[in-house]
């Protein structure tokens, strides 16, 4: 079952995934670290807020709470910007990959693994690139050298080859 727009079916939906037979009874306090995790989550995703900064919001998720997440931040009609190592979370969640390098930032229109594709291939073409550019610069290099002795060889040609100089004796 999905959630739908409704409060009543998304509380009901977290409920019966996120705890089920006497944790539902428990207080927030006696809960463990990742229970108290999907407490916080859950209460994210009910306040309806229309922007969610998440840091690491699958650690201390079991896999059946991280499949809950997943689905209900996909339908989650909000902005978010979520931090996180966990690969495939990034994959089912989010559709654009905002990437900082130094002094640019670039935007990335899918998901994660999309993201990760492009980067390689870019890797790969400038790699080529500058394979490319090295080869040439040693070939200009080379001829730059080939042209040096060649010009050496004509300067001693001309030197050869001029009149000698006539001694007037005194």
């Amino acid at each position: 079952m999905r959630p739908s727009d409704t409060q009543g079916d998304v509380r009901s939906y977290l409920g019966r995934f996120l705890f089920s037979g006497e944790d539902v009874f428990k207080k927030v306090g006696d809960l463990s670290g990742g229970e108290q995790s999907r407490v916080a989550l859950a209460k994210l995703l009910l306040d309806n807020a229309n922007f969610l900064i998440l840091d690491e919001p699958t650690n201390h998720l079991d896999i059946a709470s991280k499949e809950v997440l997943e689905e209900a931040l996909a339908e989650y009609p909000a902005t978010m910007i979520i931090v996180s190592h966990d690969r495939y979370f990034l994959d089912k969640v989010v559709n654009k990959i905002l990437f900082m390098e130094r002094d640019k930032t670039h935007l990335w229109v899918g998901n994660y693994s999309a993201y990760q594709e492009n980067i390689i291939q870019k890797r790969a073409e400038e790699a080529t690139k500058i394979a490319e550019e090295k080869k040439r610069v040693a070939q200009e290099k080379k001829r730059e050298a080939i042209d040096a002795k060649r010009q050496e060889k004509e300067k001693k040609k001309k030197k050869k080859k001029s009149p000698p100089k006539k001694w007037i004796g005194v």
